[in-house]
C-alpha cells in the first residue's frame, strides 16, 4: 500500500519543502525495491507532486538517487557533532557512535540494496558511500589530533575504520544477535574496546 507523504492543504510547500518530500518518497521506495523498482511514476504518487516537478528539482532519476542518499546519510548532523566535540575521546567517541548507529538503522534496507547492486552497478555503490567515506575522513581528522597529542597510538586512518567497522557491521548484522533492533548503548561496549586497544600505555 502506498503511503502518501503528509501536505498541508492550506499553504503551499516551499521548493525545500517539496524536495524534501520526494526525496522522503523516494527514500521509502527505495528501501523496499531497488533502483530498477523505484520509479518517478510511483515516487510522485507518494510525495503527492507531478512527474515533471520532480525533474525539475533533480533533473534526472539518477540525480534524485544521489540525493536522497546523501541526504539520509544525514553528513550535516554528524559535522555538527564533529563541530561541538569537547576534546574527551571517550564522551566524543560514544556521541558520534550513538549517532551512526542511529542513522546506519534507519537507512539499513537503503545500504543493503545498494550494496547488492554494486554487483550490477558501480557509480550507485560510490554514490551510496559519498557520505560515509566524508564521515570516515571526518573522524580520522579528529582521531589525528588525539595521536599527535600523545592520546592514543597508532594509525588514525586505520583507527577509524575499526571503529566504523564495528558498527556497521553490528547494525547491518543485525539478524544476529539477541535482538534485531540495534542497542544503542552497545557504543559504550564498543568504545571501550577500542580505548583499551588504541591508547598509550
Amino acid at each position: 500500500m502506498l503511503k502518501i507523504v503528509d501536505v498541508a492543504p492550506h499553504r503551499a510547500s516551499s521548493p525545500d519543502e517539496t524536495r524534501l518530500r520526494i526525496m522522503t518518497a523516494t527514500h521509502e521506495i527505495f528501501s523496499r525495491a531497488g533502483t530498477r523498482g523505484t520509479t518517478t511514476r510511483e515516487i510522485a504518487e507518494v510525495a503527492g507532486v507531478n512527474e515533471a516537478t520532480i525533474f525539475r528539482h533533480f533533473g534526472s532519476k539518477t540525480g534524485l538517487l544521489d540525493a536522497m542518499r546523501e541526504h539520509f546519510c544525514a553528513i550535516e548532523q554528524f559535522k555538527a557533532i564533529m563541530n561541538a566535540a569537547t576534546g574527551d575521546i571517550e564522551h566524543d567517541l560514544k556521541t558520534m557512535g550513538r549517532s551512526m548507529v542511529e542513522r546506519i538503522a534507519e537507512n539499513r534496507e537503503m545500504i543493503v540494496i545498494s550494496m547488492a547492486e554494486e554487483v550490477r552497478d558501480s557509480v550507485t555503490f560510490e554514490a551510496t558511500w559519498r557520505g560515509p567515506t566524508e564521515i570516515l575522513s571526518r573522524l580520522t581528522a579528529y582521531l589525528e589530533g588525539h595521536v599527535a597529542a600523545g592520546r592514543i597510538v597508532g594509525d588514525a586512518g586505520t583507527h577509524a575504520k575499526c571503529f566504523m567497522g564495528m558498527i556497521v557491521s553490528y547494525v547491518l548484522q543485525r539478524k544476529l544477535w539477541e535482538s534485531y533492533e540495534p542497542d544503542p548503548a552497545i557504543v559504550d561496549y564498543f568504545v571501550a574496546i577500542f580505548l583499551n586497544g588504541a591508547r598509550s600505555k
